[in-house]
């Protein structure tokens, strides 16, 4: 799936000097709060719910790698970044 497919979300340039603080934003979270909600509405995420892993399981699974993303981004000499809404 191209990233920039999902309707719910457009590029623009993140407002934030240090990844590592847009990493932990609410903003972030309430992208994947909304991506999670989007995965759960398709097969793989019923079959997800068929073994009782709920999106509220998989939340701090997936925020402490994005964590590590962002700061590994905020110790990269060259990166592209979008923010999506």
């Amino acid at each position: 799936m191209d990233i920039m497919s999902i309707p719910h979300v457009k590029a623009e340039p993140l407002k934030s000097s240090n990844f590592s603080d847009i990493g932990q934003s609410e903003e972030i979270e309430s992208i994947i709060d909304k991506l999670l909600d989007d995965f759960y509405v398709g097969p793989q995420g019923m079959m997800f719910a068929a073994m009782g892993i709920s999106a509220t399981l998989l939340k701090p699974i997936i925020l402490p790698f994005i964590h590590g993303l962002f700061s590994i981004l905020d110790n990269s000499d060259k990166y592209i970044i979008c923010c999506r809404k």
